[in-house]
């Protein structure tokens, strides 16, 4: 009886196993890219309110 609960908690296991690995990725990558929104608009923000922008343009669009 418990050996067959073992085996099959392996093979639920065995299933589950490759795919945390790429879900655990994902949502590094997803917290990690929602952080650097926060800090770009933070400080985008700051720099608005603070006038430390500039209106000059620049890039390849001239």
């Amino acid at each position: 009886m418990v050996r067959a609960l073992w085996s099959a908690a392996a093979r639920g296991l065995s299933r589950v196993l490759p795919v945390m690995g790429p879900v655990t990725l994902a949502l590094v990558v997803a917290v990690g890219a929602a952080v650097q929104v926060y800090r770009i608009g933070d400080s985008g923000a700051k720099a608005a309110w603070q006038g430390r922008f500039s209106t000059s343009r620049s890039g390849a669009g001239r």
